[in-house]
């Protein structure tokens, strides 16, 4: 049986002054880049893990996806 995990990022803007509100180049603004991790064949959201916003989006993904 095959397990299929999809990792998205997105950005999430905040405004005033959160810890780890930091400027992201792509976007053009303060965020966090949240990354989540679904089902692949449902599509279930199975976690949400917080990141700063000056996390590129492959920055963090393979180290969160080994830990078991």
């Amino acid at each position: 049986m095959a397990v299929i995990i999809d990792l998205d990022h997105t950005s999430a803007i905040t405004h005033g002054g959160q810890q780890l509100n930091l400027f992201n180049a792509k976007y053009q603004d303060y965020c966090y880049l949240p990354l989540m991790v679904f089902e692949g064949l449902s599509g279930k959201l199975i976690t949400a893990i917080l990141r700063p916003g000056r996390n590129t989006h492959w920055q963090g993904e393979c180290g969160h996806s080994q830990r078991s």
